[in-house]
């Protein structure tokens, strides 16, 4: 897989100044901060594609890796975390204008010169819209050089469904099909339930469940997946029914990375570093790689 590998060409452990410039609750656990260097020529030079990621510094607490999710296509730095941890909860608690520090861009994409021309199918888990979400934007965005576009999100119940107003965009285009599925219905149903309010009126089942409601071509065809661990093999069940290669199986490891630039080994898996080799890889690759998924 030939993609974009970590750019070093600045100093990779000194965090670039930014603010947030706006924040938007996206659920009742998610928000989408978008991000603004503070000094012209960082901006400039602060270029990404789909799929790399930034450490982001909440100043006196500490640093974490974040995919970014915005497409490089819209010239806008954004991120779409959850509050799980101490940086997390603190950047929750933070407001328009406060300052953090940025590093990166890290790692490699999901844009691969093997993707042009070639139907894409795009399978997105809970929070792993967040990181495909730039990938989706960036084909949008490029749709010319792109056969069919199809795109299968899941998450589990409707109150967790995220960039709604995006979505409802990707549901009205008519030169991709969109489709979304929730585990159960409403918060309180059980699984594969229906919502008993009757709100909501989606497809309610694992996002698997979509494949075989739509016709997708198995000959020139790249699948993509972003979920929980749990989700892969399963998707992949239903490339390999597509007779869609392993090469040609595209995935993001979700690892623990700290450094971000393959030094400190938080997120090495045999002789892998994800950081540093990844985060995207081929199933092909994957497949050699002891418990990556």
């Amino acid at each position: 897989m030939d993609n974009k590998k970590i750019d070093t060409k600045t100093n990779s452990w000194k965090p670039m100044t930014a603010r947030l410039s706006k924040i938007v609750p996206q659920s009742s656990f998610e928000k989408l901060y978008s991000i603004e260097l503070e000094n012209p020529n960082e901006k400039k030079q602060f270029t990404w594609m789909p799929g790399q990621f930034l450490e982001l510094s909440v100043f006196g607490i500490g640093e974490a890796p974040f995919s970014i999710s915005s497409s490089p296509t819209s010239g806008t730095l954004e991120i779409c975390v959850r509050a799980t941890g101490s940086i997390t909860n603190a950047l929750e608690k933070m407001k328009e204008g406060e300052k953090v520090g940025i590093r990166g861009p890290f790692g490699n994409s999901f844009v691969v010169p093997e993707a042009k021309g070639k139907n894409l199918v795009l399978v997105a888990g809970g929070i792993g819209l967040v990181p495909l979400r730039s990938m989706i934007n960036y084909v949008l965005d490029k749709r010319e050089e792109f056969k069919e576009v199809f795109i299968f999100y899941g998450t589990r119940d409707p109150t967790q469904i995220l960039f709604q107003d995006e979505i409802e965009q990707w549901q009205k285009r008519n030169d991709i099909q969109f489709m979304l599925t929730v585990d159960r219905g409403s918060p309180d149903a059980g699984f594969g339930e229906p919502d008993p309010s009757g709100k909501y009126q989606g497809n309610v089942g694992v996002v698997t469940t979509l494949f075989s409601k739509i016709d997708i071509p198995s000959k020139n065809t790249m699948g993509f997946i972003v979920g929980p661990p749990v989700m892969f093999k399963f998707v992949v069940k239903e490339f390999e029914k597509l007779q869609i290669k392993p090469s040609n199986i595209i995935v993001s490891l979700e690892r623990v990375m700290h450094c971000g630039i393959g030094k400190c080994a938080h997120c090495q898996i045999g002789d892998i570093l994800v950081c540093r080799d990844g985060p995207i890889f081929t199933y092909e690759q994957v497949q050699s790689m002891p418990d990556a998924i």
